[in-house]
């Protein structure tokens, strides 16, 4: 499914939110998502055929992080906004767009202790949400340095 996305021109994007797993597949529980993620396998195989490059011009040559983060912060008035609206997003379920919120609100206000205790929760909620090993260890790391970056 992922070439035959990638041979139709599909971004990244549009080729990790199509492509799924059959649930038989991963019923199977010598095939159960337990250490991997799909997606993540999806996005190995599209970058061995593909490159670097997604797809998306905006990822071609983009804007540091922090500039992204402070002018998303600024649209939403303030680093505040889009770490409340993060928690909004993840008591609802929506992950994904919560830690992308909760990342940018830290980027933008890097020292501010009540945004990092803040990402670290919206973190800790993703990890218990989260189903793969790998997943699960990545948010963690970036949780405890939020915890510990709350701290001063």
């Amino acid at each position: 499914e992922t070439l035959a996305l990638l041979n139709r021109g599909a971004t990244l994007d549009e080729v990790l939110h199509a492509v799924k797993v059959p649930d038989a597949y991963l019923a199977k529980p010598y095939l159960a998502a337990k250490y991997d993620d799909p997606e993540f396998l999806v996005r190995g195989i599209y970058h061995f055929y593909a490159g670097w490059f997604d797809g998306d011009a905006a990822h071609l040559k983009p804007p540091r992080t922090a500039d992204l983060a402070s002018e998303l912060a600024a649209l939403a008035g303030g680093a505040v906004k889009l770490a409340e609206r993060a928690v909004r997003l993840s008591e609802e379920g929506s992950f994904r767009l919560a830690v992308q919120l909760i990342e940018f609100a830290s980027a933008a206000a890097p020292d501010d202790r009540a945004i990092q205790a803040t990402r670290a929760a919206v973190l800790r909620q993703s990890i218990e949400n989260e189903k793969s090993l790998m997943g699960k260890a990545f948010l963690a790391v970036y949780e405890r340095e939020a915890a510990q970056r709350s701290k001063g």
